[in-house]
């Protein structure tokens, strides 16, 4: 590298910093571009530019820029590693498979072997597919059960939750109660009680109900819990809002905070966040998402409240032995429906969801077809669902409208990560060619 190439990447590089001190991070990350367009085999240009990309919540180009790294130095094991965390998280089969050996072959932690042995695509190429991997599934945790890894912390576990086992149209009950089994087993010390839960029951008063999740901002969670959280009768209860941090801020956070009578950040870390929530002394501790991510999975460990109990956040049971309760309805459940859960089922009369939806605003401006490069004219069938939940099964029923309605067109939405739009067009090109 010539000197004049030198001093230029080395002022892009103090730009960058500069930048991401002030907190404007993607200008940082457009910077950390422009040095890999003049040093394009940085690797830690390429790392610092896959944290910042994580950061900012662009997965896809945060996993582009440790796979660059990776490749340029085969033994770089922390893009290795992030590499596999992001792969094994999001379902991403075969990479997840390859980072796993390689980080493996690098650094043998239980962490890796984990994921190798509990691995579940995200988009199933088949029905055929799907039998067969949850039978891998189920072969990995006999094999861990019988011989359970040391996991020093829950954060080793990042992504391995069965989470895309709840896609598959199965009874999950006996993978997600063996599942919780071996982590009891890895990590010993996420059995916890809270003071509160043993100590003889005293009333005083309003009953303590918390809800938890990271997910109190503009996302379905909000969604299915504001209506709930504001309208709990306050003569009978005292309502506490838990945010798992760090998370979205914004104005559907700051209504889920005026709603409650208290709300409490609460440390990603679970061993720091059950101190937090066993101080509160609740009676009812309610999660609105196990499963959809790390730390509320983990914290549902620990008994927090003599009650504890999930719903549809994320639509599995957990297999987790202190979760007492999953309330579903008698408008969703066969007759054999709490053979499906491991927690007691509770099921509302004629009543969908705990959720009380509000009217959405309407916006001012409303897109045309032309927005979207969409003919006028033609019948639109829209599914606006993320790809991940459309079974193969599903396929069939897309064609059928496809092939009854010649000017039809379906409208999915993108996959956040291009491999699940590719998977999902090979699988559809082989069923409705």
């Amino acid at each position: 590298m010539t000197e004049l190439l030198q001093a230029q990447l080395a002022l892009i590089r103090d730009k960058a910093r500069d930048l991401h001190h002030q907190g404007r991070l993607a200008e940082s990350l457009e910077a950390h571009a422009e040095a890999l367009r003049l040093a394009p085999d940085a690797v830690t240009i390429h790392l610092s530019a896959a944290r910042l990309a994580h950061g900012l919540q662009l997965q896809e180009r945060s996993l582009r820029h440790f796979e660059d790294a990776a490749r340029i130095d085969p033994r770089c094991y922390p893009a290795i590693e992030a590499a596999r965390r992001i792969c094994v998280g999001a379902g991403i089969g075969e990479r997840a498979q390859h980072y796993s050996e390689l980080a493996y072959a690098l650094n043998p932690t239980a962490d890796a072997l984990l994921s190798l042995k509990l691995l579940v695509p995200a988009i199933a190429d088949s029905a055929e597919q799907i039998r067969e991997t949850r039978e891998r599934y189920a072969s990995g945790l006999d094999e861990m059960l019988t011989s359970p890894p040391h996991l020093e912390s829950p954060q080793g576990a990042l992504g391995i939750s069965g989470f895309f086992l709840a896609y598959h149209g199965e009874c999950n009950r006996d993978l997600q109660s063996r599942t919780a089994r071996l982590f009891l087993q890895a990590i010993p010390s996420l059995n916890y009680t809270a003071p509160h839960c043993v100590a003889p029951r005293v009333p005083r008063g309003r009953v303590r109900i918390g809800f938890i999740s990271r997910f109190f901002s503009s996302h379905s969670i909000f969604s299915t819990s504001i209506g709930l959280i504001e309208k709990l009768p306050r003569a009978r209860f005292e309502v506490f809002v838990l945010r798992i941090t760090p998370c979205r801020d914004d104005e559907s956070t700051a209504r889920i905070r005026a709603a409650a009578d208290h709300c409490v950040e609460v440390n990603e870390d679970i061993y720091a966040a059950r101190g937090q929530i066993a101080a509160l002394g609740l009676d009812i501790l309610f999660y609105q998402d196990i499963g959809m991510e790390q730390t509320a999975y983990f914290l549902a460990f620990s008994r927090l409240a003599p009650v504890q109990c999930v719903s549809f956040g994320h639509p599995d049971t957990t297999g987790i032995p202190t979760m007492d309760y999953f309330v579903s309805n008698d408008l969703f459940e066969p007759p054999d429906a709490q053979a499906h859960y491991s927690e007691k089922l509770v099921q509302l009369k004629d009543l969908p969801t705990l959720a009380y939806y509000y009217k959405p605003k309407i916006p001012q401006i409303v897109a045309t077809r032309a927005s979207f490069g969409l003919p006028d004219a033609v019948p639109l069938y829209v599914c606006p669902q993320t790809l991940y939940k459309l079974h193969p099964q599903f396929d069939p029923i897309i064609r059928e409208i496809l092939t009854r309605d010649a000017h039809g067109i379906v409208i999915l939405i993108e996959g956040q990560f291009r491999e699940f739009t590719q998977r999902l067009r090979a699988r559809f090109a082989g069923v409705m060619p």
